[in-house]
């Protein structure tokens, strides 16, 4: 890595990427389990060494898939408008964390979805 400079950007970008991911519910971390804690801070890390190893504008989506044709039809990877570019360990430490729920609670509590 360059310097403390470059790494503080890292750090930063992956905290804002970490934010938009999460739909930005987490406000003060220190009132989570240290469970969520501690995979919030995975992902981070994960984050900040996609970013140092492909570069900050890299548009390299790890694990990306490719896309088909049949006949006429073609169809490209992916599935999502909004696609995320980042270590695909991110995903996995959020959604092991439950942070990636987009589903609606409901008034008994519950949740759909």
């Amino acid at each position: 890595m360059a310097d403390d400079t470059t790494l503080q950007g890292y750090i930063d970008r992956a905290s804002r990427t970490i934010d938009r991911l999460t739909r930005f519910t987490i406000t003060d971390l220190s009132t989570y389990s240290a469970y969520v804690q501690d995979k919030v801070m995975l992902a981070t890390a994960s984050q900040v060494e996609y970013l140092a190893e492909y570069g900050p504008t890299s548009t390299t989506v790890e694990g990306s898939g490719g896309g088909f044709s049949i006949g006429a039809y073609s169809e490209s990877g992916g599935g999502s408008s909004s696609s995320f570019v980042g270590s695909s360990d991110v995903l996995d430490y959020l959604n092991a964390a439950g942070l990636m729920y987009a589903g609606v609670q409901t008034l008994d509590g519950g949740y759909c979805g």
